[in-house]
């Protein structure tokens, strides 16, 4: 059967359809290709998406200047109203990226694109943009909005692609397929919490961790913004979007450590220069009980060189030690002498 999915001015086809089931012609095959920045580290590791990764992508005009040239995008004008937020899925090597219009039930497979009207004053030429993972209810690539914390499962490694600001993805549906590269930077600075018992006879399970901000801490901390993924950078920061505390909740993956096993743990922050020692305090619940010990982030924990910044797109390790009766022996820490990763020691 065939099966079209139209809007306005642009094509998706379903996979039973080829380009010859087309009636406008013209159509364009669009070929999606995806990696991750290698040198950023972070809750997706590696430089490709594993199985079950979504994406969020748009599609806008392209403008030419007077010499014909594609310009860098000044305004965005949709390539129509459906073609704002299309999720992407990503269910395995052989099966590859499944497309779905928001809102819409139907998975299709094969993207194709038709030649849009001239509209205004532009082009018959598109782009698209992309950022990672889908959120519903993105209207806007220069606006999308970013909650940390709640349970693990559901916290998102928000990237975004590098080529999304640059000309390098506008095309013109000509008949010929076409290559889209997406290449993904990380957008949070993550904290890899790393836990492990000092004594063999004990076993804990991990509840929750929480980063507090100190009372009077000149620190601020986020819960929520929106990040620009034309250039990475997340939008001014309201004081809706402040926070007291952000905690991330593992209990549905059943983590448990030992003095043999230990654990590494993901909890991403919004990048910020850290102002004074003690404005984020780690706070841990083991076993459904909140534990006394806490750690105060220290300025020299995560200074570089004469920089005290939590970067984006760079992890900074913690390895703590836990006694049976949750005390603070001692601290000791270390930090890398690269700036990808940091890693701490700390006893307690």
């Amino acid at each position: 059967m065939k099966q079209i999915l139209s809007g306005i001015l642009f094509a998706i086809m379903a996979v039973a359809c080829s380009k010859d089931d087309i009636a406008y012609g013209g159509a364009t095959e669009i070929k999606l290709h995806t990696n991750i920045e290698q040198t950023s580290k972070a809750a997706v590791t590696g430089n490709v998406f594993p199985d079950g990764s979504t994406l969020g992508l748009f599609v806008y005009h392209s403008e030419l200047d007077g010499n014909g040239a594609i310009k860098p995008l000044e305004r965005f004008d949709l390539y129509g109203t459906r073609y704002q937020n299309v999720r992407a899925y990503y269910a395995n090597q052989t099966l590859g990226w499944q497309f779905r219009f928001e809102n819409s039930s139907t998975n299709f497979e094969d993207v194709f694109l038709i030649e849009p009207p001239t509209i205004y004053s532009l082009s018959k030429q598109i782009t698209m943009m992309g950022y990672a993972p889908w959120i519903q209810g993105c209207t806007d690539i220069k606006s999308i909005p970013v909650t940390l914390g709640g349970d693990s499962k559901s916290a998102a490694d928000i990237m975004w692609a590098i080529q999304n600001g640059t000309t390098a993805n506008s095309l013109k549906p000509d008949g010929e397929s076409k290559i889209v590269t997406l290449q993904y930077k990380h957008a949070l600075s993550l904290l890899w919490i790393k836990l492990k018992c000092k004594h063999s006879v004990s076993e804990m399970k991990v509840t929750s961790i929480t980063l507090r901000k100190k009372t009077g801490g000149a620190t601020e901390l986020y819960g929520t913004g929106k990040l620009n993924a034309i250039n990475g950078t997340f939008n001014t920061f309201t004081d809706d979007c402040k926070s007291e505390s952000i905690t991330v909740d593992y209990t549905k993956e059943d983590i448990k450590f030992t003095s043999e096993n230990s654990v590494e743990l993901p909890f991403m922050i919004f990048p910020t220069e850290y102002l004074e020692d003690g404005d984020y305090i780690l706070e841990f619940t083991f076993n459904g009980q909140k534990i006394g010990a806490t750690y105060p982030i220290k300025k020299n924990d995560i200074k570089v060189g004469n920089e005290t910044v939590f970067k984006q797109g760079y992890t900074y390790t913690f390895n703590f030690t836990f006694n049976n009766y949750m005390l603070i022996d001692n601290v000791e820490v270390k930090v890398d002498e690269t700036w990808t990763t940091h890693k701490h020691e700390l006893e307690f």
